[in-house]
C-alpha cells in the first residue's frame, strides 16, 4: 500500500476520534455507510480534505465516472471543499468575522486550529 495514503487514512481515523471531524452520509446518495474519499490527493496537507462517499460513488469517484450531486441551494461559500455547512463552520466564521484569533476560534469550538487556520485563510 502507498505510505501517503496509509498515512492519510489514519490521519483522518485519528481526527474522528478527537472529534476533529464527523463521520457525514454519503453526499451523493446520503447512505450512511460512507468512507472517506481523499479528493485532493494523499498529500499530508490534504489528509482531511476529504467527501464522505458510499462504496458505489467512492469507486466511480477513483475510475473517473462519478459526477458531483446538485448543489444548487446549498451553502458552498465558506468552504470550498465542502458540499454541506455546518453548525460549527457557521459558528467559526462567525466568530473569525468577528475578527477573533484562530487559535481562540479552535478552543472555543473544539475544533482542530489547522481546520480553523484554513477556513480563516478562505476568508480572506
Amino acid at each position: 500500500m502507498n505510505i501517503h495514503k496509509s498515512r492519510a487514512r489514519t490521519a483522518v481515523y485519528k481526527a474522528l476520534r478527537k472529534g476533529q471531524l464527523s463521520k457525514l452520509p454519503c453526499e451523493t446518495c446520503n447512505n450512511p455507510n460512507s468512507f472517506a474519499h481523499h479528493y485532493l490527493g494523499y498529500e499530508e496537507q490534504n489528509w482531511l480534505a476529504i467527501k464522505w462517499l458510499c462504496s458505489t460513488h467512492h469507486i466511480q469517484a477513483h475510475s473517473g465516472t462519478y459526477k458531483e450531486p446538485n448543489t444548487e441551494g446549498i451553502i458552498t461559500e465558506y468552504v470550498p471543499e465542502l458540499r454541506r455547512v455546518t453548525e460549527k463552520q457557521r459558528k467559526i466564521v462567525r466568530l473569525l468575522k468577528k475578527g477573533r484569533k484562530p487559535s481562540d476560534v479552535a478552543k472555543e469550538t473544539k475544533s482542530s486550529y489547522i481546520y480553523v487556520w484554513k477556513i480563516a485563510k478562505e476568508l480572506k
